[in-house]
């Protein structure tokens, strides 16, 4: 018995830190912090494809020049989520987020398979022009620098740690739809306990 109350009170010295240091991890981690970490980590990502670019004169193409824009996008809706928290606001940008994202992730993934396909057939799209390339060379001829296209979706420019740099796109896509369905539910679960 005496030994069984030794380790019970063990467990509870063990676990009250341990509690401890949970609760303070839960204060550190907050809904304006997620919103944060996803604008700044956006458009690193976004502004490191236009150095990269330049630096190394690499030839982005449709898709990729699609994915810098809407991780700028998600850069600007991730910036105004901060800024509107706790408004409702904050749930209609992050609804756009996670679109944007999801959006992204399809067109990152689509390029990783066009991207393992033997030889250099396969292109962007396989007939006329379609609505994202038109925009892109739209974009394109207003601002050379940072929306023109002369790549090939199918080709491996660069390879970083044996990752493409669609396949790093298409990671950077999930990590921000994981941020934004965070930072929506804290916020909820906040409101909600708010509202008791």
């Amino acid at each position: 018995m005496m030994g069984f109350a030794l380790s019970s009170t063990h467990v509870t010295m063990w676990a009250v830190p341990t509690l401890h240091r949970r609760s303070h991890t839960m204060q550190f981690i907050t809904p304006k912090r997620l919103w944060l970490l996803l604008t700044l980590g956006s458009l690193t990502l976004a502004i490191a494809s236009l150095v990269l670019t330049a630096i190394l004169h690499l030839h982005p193409c449709y898709l990729c020049v699609f994915q810098r824009i809407l991780y700028f996008l998600i850069a600007i809706f991730g910036i105004i989520g901060f800024l509107s928290y706790p408004r409702f606001a904050t749930f209609i940008f992050g609804a756009l987020v996670i679109l944007i994202a999801l959006t992204g992730a399809i067109t990152a993934g689509y390029q990783v398979w066009l991207q393992a396909q033997p030889g250099d057939e396969f292109s962007c799209s396989p007939a006329e022009p379609n609505a994202i390339e038109l925009m892109v060379i739209w974009l394109g001829g207003i601002s050379p620098t940072l929306f023109a296209a002369t790549g090939n979706c199918a080709s491996k420019e660069l390879e970083i740690f044996t990752l493409s740099l669609a396949q790093w796109s298409f990671l950077g896509f999930i990590t921000n739809i994981i941020l934004a369905s965070w930072a929506l539910v804290m916020h909820i679960r906040l409101k909600l306990h708010l509202n008791q």
